[in-house]
């Protein structure tokens, strides 16, 4: 671990001191993401529809039978599951990513092992979590963290030796209390919710068009001309367009809310620790984005969305994480610093 030598002691006193967190997080908000993103995925599918003139007069039924809706709600559950079966193995995929050292409770190897674990499990009980998340540092050059795992009761959270090195006491409570603000908020779950929705929805928007090039290839003349084939060949480009708007459209929703969610969990944080430790927190890891500028190697970008601190975009629009520059102002304005 570090070579430094954590004390959290005072921190972990102050903080105990504090009335316990109610993060924004709860069963009914998962089932609204669940809902909203079933619903969203069915009303793009019938605007497809009735663009491509397939839907009758009903705004509501017309161009979607029966059989049409059942078909969309099982590749839906189907997309769903391989999501969730994705975010159930997640902790096992870190593990072949990175080198990962998991703190062992009551078997320690060091005093930092004893005072980051502590830190973890006084920031989880004041969250309002029931189980402690594991605990466990990895070797990278990049300064940052992470929490992954399928719920509030299974999930880990990872430093890296660099960060737990190179920043302060209070910067590292903060980047503590900001991972266990993510799983407090369920924000793994409902990440990986709307990222099956826009799975579902890509698969589905290929139904139509595999179906019609089967057709065209299937009926007609045995002897394709120049004009069949012309005809295939536009529906297969059209094909293509659609899906990547779709998938376009669907990762800046997905971006959207990956962005919202890093605000909310700095918010989390500076109430668990304090508004500057986060601020002097972000400003380590802006420091560190600088120096490291185009020096990130690929399973340093693995898992970007889930990390403390995401490469920036030229385009916000297109970034898993606000510009740290955004995060400190927010945090000043909320803060009244």
């Amino acid at each position: 671990m570090a070579n430094i030598e954590f004390n959290f002691s005072g921190i972990c006193a102050r903080i105990a001191e504090n009335p316990d967190l109610k993060p924004n997080h709860s069963f009914f908000r998962t089932i609204f993401w669940f809902l909203f993103s079933v619903a969203a995925v069915i009303g793009s599918i019938h605007i497809l529809m009735a663009l491509l003139n397939i839907a009758a007069h009903n705004p509501l039924t017309a161009g979607m039978d029966t059989a049409s809706l059942k078909l969309i709600l099982i590749i839906t559950a189907c997309c769903l599951c391989y999501s969730i079966w994705c975010l159930l193995w997640s902790k096992e995929m870190v593990k072949r990513i990175y080198q990962i050292h998991i703190i062992t409770p009551g078997n320690f190897n060091s005093v930092n092992e004893k005072e980051l674990y502590s830190l973890v499990e006084i920031l989880s009980k004041r969250a309002g979590l029931d189980k402690i998340p594991a605990v466990g540092v990895y070797k990278a050059s990049e300064m940052n963290a992470f929490a992954v795992g399928a719920s509030r009761n299974n999930a880990l959270i990872l430093f890296s030796d660099r960060l737990l090195a190179n920043m302060t006491n209070n910067a590292v409570a903060a980047i503590a209390g900001h991972e266990v603000a993510h799983i407090a908020n369920g924000d793994m779950l409902n990440m990986t919710i709307i990222r099956a929705s826009v799975l579902a929805l890509a698969v589905i928007i290929q139904i139509p068009f595999i179906i019609a090039n089967i057709f065209l290839l299937a009926t007609g003349k045995r002897q394709k001309d120049l004009w069949d084939w012309a005809l295939i060949v536009l529906m297969m480009v059209i094909q293509f367009l659609v899906l990547k708007i779709t998938l376009f459209g669907g990762n800046i929703f997905a971006l959207y809310f990956s962005r919202h969610r890093e605000y909310r969990a700095d918010q989390i944080a500076a109430e668990l620790v304090d508004p500057q430790s986060m601020i002097t927190a972000l400003e380590s890891l802006f420091n560190n984005q600088v120096a490291m500028a185009g020096n990130h190697n690929r399973n340093e970008k693995e898992l970007a969305m889930f990390k403390v601190s995401g490469a920036e975009s030229v385009m916000e629009l297109f970034s898993t994480h606000p510009t740290i520059r955004k995060r400190i102002a927010r945090l000043k304005g909320t803060n009244n610093i």
